[in-house]
């Protein structure tokens, strides 16, 4: 396949979003994209290669991304969200995760220099780790928060990845000895957990993604076969 850009100072940043179940191949397919760029206009999921922290310390850096001006009222709303469900350790740490990544993308979007930056973790991961075991609530802080991602990130791209509930349970026991966080989980246990990951990631596709750019992959078929078709839905 024979790619034409344009120069690259005319080109705007375009931010590319996969979601679907754990374990379906999202780092995969993005390898494999990234691959066929070499590098040269994707970025791949971690948006920490080319930022330093204030002062090399995580902790005052976590405090600026929390009071940066241009985020305050999605990281209340993250808050806000978060809180609604029960308050745990991890739940707390999701809250850091998701003003962090917040800021790491609007940091990457400023500079001229990335074309493209593709994510198998992005928004939609995020809003369906915080509810975790329970089924999302559509509630006003839920539809708030919706709203503001869309208003700042209204030009993002999204490629829904879809695989049968049994491919992805094969799959997730495949990585048992990589130490993945469901190898704990007995089958019934992994079953439900899935079934509600299914259920909250509708849920938020449905909200997050209306009147936005969206393509449906079917990652049983061969990586050759989705990687044209991203290929040909973000350029």
């Amino acid at each position: 396949m024979v790619v034409t850009f344009m120069k690259e100072e005319r080109l705007k940043m375009k931010i590319i979003e996969l979601s679907g179940l754990p374990g379906c191949g999202k780092s995969t397919i993005v390898g494999e994209v990234n691959e066929r760029f070499q590098f040269k206009l994707l970025t791949v999921q971690n948006l920490e290669n080319d930022r330093k922290n204030f002062l090399n310390n995580r902790y005052l850096q976590f405090l600026i991304d929390l009071f940066y001006f241009r985020n305050l009222k999605i990281n209340l709303l993250i808050i806000l969200y978060t809180f609604s469900y029960k308050v745990n350790r991890e739940r707390i740490s999701w809250i850091s995760n998701f003003i962090t990544y917040n800021a790491k993308l609007l940091e990457k979007m400023n500079k001229k220099r990335d074309t493209y930056l593709i994510l198998d973790q992005g928004i939609i991961v995020l809003l369906t780790a915080v509810p975790h075991e329970n089924l999302i609530k559509k509630n006003l802080v839920f539809k708030s928060l919706i709203k503001a991602l869309k208003q700042k990130y209204k030009d993002i791209m999204f490629i829904n990845c879809q695989l049968e509930k049994q491919a992805v349970t094969q799959r997730i026991r495949m990585r048992n000895q990589k130490g993945h966080r469901f190898d704990r989980l007995s089958d019934e246990m992994l079953e439900k957990m899935l079934d509600i990951k299914t259920h909250n990631l509708e849920i938020v596709q449905k909200y997050f993604q209306e009147n936005l750019d969206v393509l449906t992959i079917d990652m049983s078929l061969g990586k050759e076969v989705n990687v044209e078709k991203i290929l040909k839905f973000i350029i």
